[in-house]
């Protein structure tokens, strides 16, 4: 993307329906948070190792002596500060206040515009507040910062996994001016400039620093925004690079596109001491779900990550390939393992390095490393050539008996693996007959599913639990066997059918178990159990039906996502389908929700990378809608592809390739179509 800003990624605080737990704002290696409706006050903040959730400032005014409280107050007169919106930006929370009385003939009316900024390589962040006296006559301001410090801890970079961290059992106390500490922490807080008068129409501001280390010597408020500013400056020009950027007639697909983008870029953390350069967590905005869990990211959008990660990509696949997938499915940031055996690991992390071989060129190193895992895996199989996976640990953590055990996903992505594997192996040049026994193998794999979990009269997939005991459970996993290829014809078709028919689809998205499901479907859990789902699953089932051929009902599920990019700064783990909202008690962001533009890019654009370094274009727009992708990058080549009712231009490194009507154009390398 072409010299894009922070300031491209801003929203308006007033459009979000996100839970106020849900709002934070990082710069890499901190993360802070807003009490929302306040103009001020922050309540907590992470920068690991550095945990400090229960820390609260707040900051009260003094208006010509007159006591402005900054609450967050409803109910009518003199309430103190009255907060006024604002907006979310990737470095900054920008909020707005007015305080406008007259009392005893005085008036006092000053508005102020606050900005959170979290710090750079330091645990803490930044509050800048700018106040304008719009009162006819001079004023005095008076600045009061209270820290109430909490219990800050320290926290092992091999614990920062799932949970939230929960504040320590150590209060800390006050040890001095502006300084507490326990026995882990030092927090320490700056107010500059607390004193100053304002002419009338006069600006002037007060900062207030607050860092977590035991280093007295703080930069300047304007260096520390600047510093921030320029981090997210320098994490757009790097990992937007080669990412292309849309233009679009569809407003609401340009916004979802742009919030789907930078849903993954606050999932990169950058901290010298974490193992990965980045570190790409799977949430992190809220303290929770730092460690980085391979399925999130390697298994919904293995082709965005390599383009924003270029060569770093390989770098982290390796980091994976040390760990032992078999027992583990995360990465603390220290390198950690974290998790159980994990029944999408093999396959995600194979998707992880095709990514890498398709965008980056073919490594060796990592053919290997998806060879042995692959090959590993099948050594489980059954006589019938299935796998039991395990229960709810090692699969969808439903709260019933439900998608368990022996399941049509993940035992067809054993079948995608082995196939693609095969594809890998001719490149390479490796022995032929290795390439064709594992192809047999998908066959086979592919009658297996067909034969033993396929019931032709529900027209629906069994799960086979220990013992014989089966259950028909109508979650939206099945279509991800019709994704791996192991569906004839008429298995697509009766998938499709209860599709559109049985209650996954719902108006602000899909439900990850059918409404018909009366046995399984659930409206408190939506991420695996129904009412909703996980973030990335909606996107993915699109790019599903755009890679079946079914174009119309893969615009129709896609665009049951727009809101979320008018109404969140960041995608949520998971929203529900019924209503604009998020559970307030799950991740406040997930990284896999670069599954939105890994839909858009390679699904209705449709580009179609190859081994070898080619190109195919083969898009399969909506009716009636103009949108082009410009600037992608890939292996040194600049793509671009405009579509327009009937009609598609494609373009590299500036030269025409196609222009006419829409059809598939081979685009680099390859034979021509």
């Amino acid at each position: 993307m072409n010299a894009i800003t922070p300031e491209d990624f801003a929203i308006d605080l007033s459009s979000l329906t996100t839970h106020p737990d849900h709002l934070w704002v990082g710069s890499g290696s901190t993360t802070a948070h807003p009490v929302l409706g306040t103009v001020m006050a922050v309540r907590g903040f992470f920068s690991p190792p550095v945990c400090a959730p229960d820390l609260l400032l707040d900051v009260t005014l003094k208006v010509d002596g007159h006591t402005v409280h900054d609450w967050g107050a409803g109910g009518g007169g003199d309430v103190g500060m009255l907060y006024a919106g604002g907006r979310w930006m990737p470095h900054a929370i920008e909020r707005l206040g007015t305080y406008h009385h007259r009392k005893d003939g005085h008036l006092r009316s000053i508005y102020l515009h606050a900005r959170l900024v979290p710090l750079v390589g330091r645990p803490g962040f930044l509050l800048i507040v700018e106040i304008e006296n719009r009162a006819p006559a001079p004023c005095s301001i008076s600045v009061l910062p209270e820290l109430k410090p909490g219990h800050p801890r320290r926290i092992p970079l091999s614990d920062w996994a799932y949970p939230k961290p929960a504040p320590g059992k150590e209060e800390a106390v006050a040890c001095g001016e502006g300084c507490w500490r326990n026995s882990d922490v030092t927090l320490r807080m700056h107010c500059d400039n607390p004193r100053f008068q304002l002419a009338p129409g006069e600006t002037s501001h007060f900062a207030c620093t607050v860092v977590a280390d035991d280093t007295e010597t703080l930069a300047s408020a304007a260096d520390s925004e600047a510093e921030s500013l320029g981090a997210w400056q320098n994490r757009l020009g790097t990992y937007l690079a080669s990412m292309p950027e849309l233009t679009t007639s569809n407003a609401d697909l340009a916004a979802y596109y742009r919030r789907s983008l930078i849903s993954g870029l606050v999932c990169f953390w950058e901290n010298p001491d974490f193992v990965m350069h980045p570190h790409v967590a799977t949430s992190g905005m809220d303290g929770g779900a730092l460690c980085s869990y391979l399925w999130d990211f390697g298994g919904y959008a293995p082709q965005t990550l390599a383009l924003m990660l270029g060569d770093k990509a390989r770098a982290i696949a390796l980091e994976f390939a040390r760990m032992d997938l078999g027992r583990y499915y995360a990465m603390a940031p220290d390198g950690h393992p974290v998790g159980v055996a994990y029944a999408y690991s093999v396959w995600s992390f194979f998707e992880m390095v095709r990514a890498i071989c398709v965008h980056q060129g073919f490594n060796e190193e990592l053919f290997a490393e998806v060879c042995r895992l692959v090959l590993d895996l099948e050594k489980r199989a059954d006589e019938r050539l299935l796998i039991d996976f395990g229960g709810h640990d090692q699969l969808l953590e439903m709260r019933g008996t439900g998608w368990e055990h022996i399941v049509a996903s993940p035992n067809a992505e054993r079948a995608s693996c082995l196939r693609r594997l095969a594809d890998m192996a001719d490149f390479s040049g490796a022995d032929p007959s290795l390439a064709a026994s594992w192809r047999a193998r998908a066959d086979a794999i592919g009658r297996a599913i067909r034969e033993h979990l396929w019931d032709a009269e529900a027209g629906w997939f069994r799960c086979i639990h220990p013992g014989g005991h089966s259950e028909l459970v109508y979650s939206i996993q099945a279509f991800d066997a019709l994704r791996a290829g192991v569906c004839m014809p008429e298995m697509k078709t009766e998938l499709l059918r209860h599709l559109i028919g049985d209650g996954f689809l719902g108006r602000y998205g899909v439900s990850s178990v059918a409404r018909a499901d009366t046995v399984h479907y659930e409206v408190n859990d939506p991420d695996w159990s129904g009412g909703g789902a996980y973030t990335g699953e909606g996107p993915q089932l699109a790019l599903t039906l755009y890679e079946a051929g079914e174009p119309a009902l893969a615009w129709d599920v896609l665009g049951r996502n727009f809101w979320m990019g008018r109404h969140y700064p960041y995608f949520p783990q998971e929203s529900y389908a019924d209503r604009p909202q998020s559970p307030p008690q799950k991740r406040a962001n997930i990284i896999s929700g670069l599954t939105g533009a890994e839909a858009l890019i390679f699904g209705l654009f449709g580009l179609r990378a190859g081994m070898d370094g080619s190109l195919v274009v083969d898009p399969q727009p909506p009716p009636g809608e103009t949108m082009t992708l410009s600037g992608l990058r890939y292996r040194g080549r600049i793509v671009d592809v405009a579509l327009e009712p009937g009609r598609l231009s494609v373009k590299v490194d500036g030269k025409i390739i196609h222009e006419g009507e829409l059809r598939r154009v081979q685009a680099i390398g390859g034979q021509p179509v």
